[in-house]
């Protein structure tokens, strides 16, 4: 195996070969062990045939969003850069803490931006490096997920719902764009339990295509459709999000 994608959230790891995708293989992470992505590079070592190349997803519940709005004041590379540093200085986070990464809009489109954790980035790198291994590129799950499937749904106001095992995250859409994010912890009360948060958004998404789920789930209500279906290859839920998406 020469290049392989990973996706990592806070209580797992799952990996895949690209190409072939006949290898592949999940792990847990002891997030209070102070080696927590040894198994990961165990595996990884183990399945090397020469340098090895990975490419990484993180999951929603690692990360933080942020969405502004198109601005033609600010319509040149430079002049969104620094709205979004701004923006998320105001918000109290900068990019001595997290590596603030910009998904580029086409014209008129809001801008997204994600933070990723500084240490934890370095810490991943260290680790794998140890290994022999290298990072390529680093995304966020739910971003790599819209951008490749947003264009099936519906036009006007529509939510993508993700499942990942540390995090529900919905994405919110207008005609194939991403407009906002929100993420809830799987076990969370009051208004942030699933149930109750599934039902808010089909009171603000009545029709059966608005919402959809990206991969089938036990939490998804009867009326709603998932636009994928899961392969029964045995890989399990984080293998066959990672084949969606490779």
């Amino acid at each position: 195996m020469k290049s392989c994608i990973l996706y990592l959230t806070s209580r797992s790891w799952h990996a895949l070969e690209r190409g072939r995708q006949r290898v592949h293989a999940s792990g847990s992470i002891d997030a209070g062990s102070k080696q927590p992505f040894a198994a990961l590079a165990q595996w990884l070592t183990s399945h090397a045939t020469g340098k090895l190349r990975v490419d990484v997803l993180v999951s929603a519940a690692a990360v933080r969003f942020m969405t502004l709005p198109w601005s033609s004041a600010a319509g040149t590379g430079a002049g969104i850069r620094k709205r979004v540093l701004q923006a998320w200085e105001r918000s109290g986070l900068d990019n001595s803490t997290h590596d603030i990464r910009i998904q580029w809009p086409r014209y008129g489109e809001p801008i997204v931006a994600v933070a990723y954790p500084t240490a934890w980035l370095r810490s991943l790198e260290a680790a794998l490096a140890a290994a022999g291994v290298s990072v390529g590129a680093i995304g966020c799950s739910a971003v790599a997920i819209a951008g490749r499937y947003a264009v099936r749904m519906p036009s006007g106001p529509s939510l993508l719902v993700i499942e990942e095992d540390d995090a529900l995250v919905g994405v919110h859409l207008r005609d194939g764009a991403i407009t906002d994010f929100e993420t809830l912890p799987p076990d969370g009360q009051g208004l942030d339990e699933v149930s109750v948060w599934l039902h808010r958004k089909q009171m603000d998404l009545p029709e059966a295509k608005q919402m959809r789920w990206f991969l089938p789930s036990e939490r998804q209500p009867a009326q709603s459709m998932a636009l994928l279906a899961c392969p029964d290859d045995g890989g399990g839920y984080g293998v066959a999000l990672l084949a969606a998406v490779a």
